[in-house]
């Protein structure tokens, strides 16, 4: 069986769903070309409840120091 890897570079930001509740997600989208992470995708994750939206700010400081580019294989 054969894998395939899809890159994509990334930028994290934070948001907030109505409610105030903060959520992490990408700032672009993937290559048109990727089948999976391409122009359309959306990343985000949703944090634990209780994380404050200046805590998801810091987490996405964080993550835009340390992470370029994500990844999947198929």
């Amino acid at each position: 069986m054969s894998a395939k890897n899809e890159f994509a570079d990334v930028r994290f930001k934070a948001g907030e769903y109505e409610g105030g509740i903060p959520y992490l997600s990408t700032l672009e989208n993937g290559p048109a070309t990727n089948t999976v992470l391409h122009d359309k995708l959306n990343l985000s994750s949703q944090l634990k409840p209780g994380t404050s939206f200046e805590e998801a700010l810091k987490i996405a400081d964080y993550l835009n120091e340390h992470i370029t580019r994500v990844a999947v294989t198929l």
